[in-house]
């Protein structure tokens, strides 16, 4: 996350993340901006802590997405920042979880890499934004700023990633008519959720997941849960339902 740099560059860009806080915290008009960290990463959860606490932000960090959305759903907060692919629950699947709860909290995703597939689900599911886990602290900020102030913020990086798949895309994708809740279990059902882990994101019960899961397989043609999932996957349907 921290590159070695000379004092001079040190200094110069200490100036502009002062003038960054100052302008953001001016915005904000004055009132302190809770902010929820979630990584699995100790060494990434500390540091997020660290960089952001020194400047005044209100920082509650959590090893584990199910622990943060009950503070998520009992308490007010103005941006989540989180690894995108938690082992429990990844970002786009707390949204989902979120959203059905009626809870809109802007939405950042840490991630490693560029996989194409996550990076547009966890947009079309409606992630904000992306932090590089290369990203320099100024940058961070100035991705903190964007997506409470502007609503989003796309790296440079990940833009060229959705524009070169976009071009090279050619493949002509098989219609399915699902219902919105029926291409929600589905996204998680790919992702090999049980009945009860898809249940608790979208806070339903788990006999209402069965009866989605019954209506997904007519429409889709296929018997089990483990055709559904290779057919989705095989044939790209979760993009095109979710685009």
């Amino acid at each position: 996350m921290f590159d070695f740099q000379s004092q001079e560059d040190i200094t110069t860009n200490q100036c502009n993340i002062q003038l960054i806080i100052f302008k953001f915290v001016e915005t904000l008009n004055m009132e302190k901006c809770n902010i929820i960290i979630i990584d699995d990463q100790p060494i990434y959860l500390m540091g997020m802590e660290l960089l952001l606490g020194k400047y005044g932000f209100s920082i509650d960090s959590y090893n584990s997405s199910e622990i943060a959305l009950e503070h998520i759903v009992k308490n007010q907060s103005n941006i989540i920042i989180t690894e995108l692919n938690m082992p429990e629950m990844d970002a786009y699947s707390l949204h989902l979880s979120m959203m059905e709860r009626g809870i809109s909290i802007p939405i950042i995703a840490m991630l490693s890499d560029f996989n194409y597939t996550e990076i547009r689900n966890s947009i079309d599911f409606g992630v904000k934004g992306f932090i590089p886990r290369n990203y320099s602290p100024e940058s961070i900020l100035i991705a903190i700023e964007n997506t409470i102030n502007n609503g989003c913020h796309f790296p440079e990086c990940i833009c060229q990633v959705l524009k070169q798949r976009h071009i090279n895309n050619d493949i002509n994708h098989e219609e399915v008519s699902l219902s919105n809740k029926q291409k929600r279990v589905l996204s998680l059902l790919v992702k090999g959720y049980s009945n009860k882990k898809i249940a608790l994101i979208l806070n339903i019960s788990t006999d209402t997941v069965k009866f989605h899961l019954g209506g997904i397989y007519r429409i889709m043609n296929v018997t089990n849960r483990t055709a559904a999932a290779a057919k989705a996957k095989n044939e790209d349907l979760i993009e095109s339902q979710v685009a």
